[in-house]
């Protein structure tokens, strides 16, 4: 259930490319599927990817996830996710860097993004212990749960740059940031 899966060192650019129905059927609280994953699980062979100009919709849990050695820039993207429905639903997170990745997040249209029940967030992007140099500007984030969500699980002060972002309509807040070490 991933429509585009990078790992070990793998490196490319997916460009105006609709990703799509990458989720149970019927639509279920499933934490798994993802429309695109990008896992560096190397150091010495970090996976670099760009994703540009892409459509990403219809998916379970995550939109473009990427975690561990990864350098990931998403640029002028529309990624949606499944909206408030009346069914369980994973807590989706429509973009997400995760342990260490780095993301380069700009110019892009996030919206949709909620979960059933509301016991955990979404968000429009989670950014769970991203990594050093990680930069999100010009997006606009629209009825997401959460727009940017920014959490550090370990004592840190790993530089993070977030500017210029919108967020509208987001009915859990905008930017948000924790502390949970």
């Amino acid at each position: 259930l991933t429509g585009i899966y990078y790992r070990d060192g793998a490196d490319g650019t997916v460009q105006d490319v609709e990703i799509t129905n990458c989720r149970t059927n019927p639509l279920n609280g499933i934490q798994g599927p993802a429309a695109a994953i990008v896992r560096g699980d190397g150091v010495g062979d970090t996976c670099n990817v760009t994703f540009r100009q892409c459509f990403v919709h219809d998916w379970g849990k995550g939109g473009i996830v990427a975690y561990f050695d990864t350098a990931l820039t998403v640029e002028q993207c529309t990624v949606t996710g499944m909206g408030r429905l009346d069914v369980p639903l994973p807590a989706q997170n429509c973009l997400q860097l995760t342990y260490g990745a780095v993301g380069l997040i700009r110019n892009n249209t996030i919206s949709d993004s909620s979960y059933i029940p509301n016991t955990y967030g979404a968000s429009g992007m989670l950014l769970f212990d991203a990594g050093a140099g990680t930069v999100v500007e010009g997006n606009d984030v629209v009825r997401c749960e959460g727009s940017i969500w920014v959490v550090s699980s370990v004592a840190s002060t790993t530089p993070i740059t977030i500017r210029g972002n919108t967020a509208t309509a987001c009915y859990g807040g905008g930017l948000w940031v924790q502390d949970t070490s």
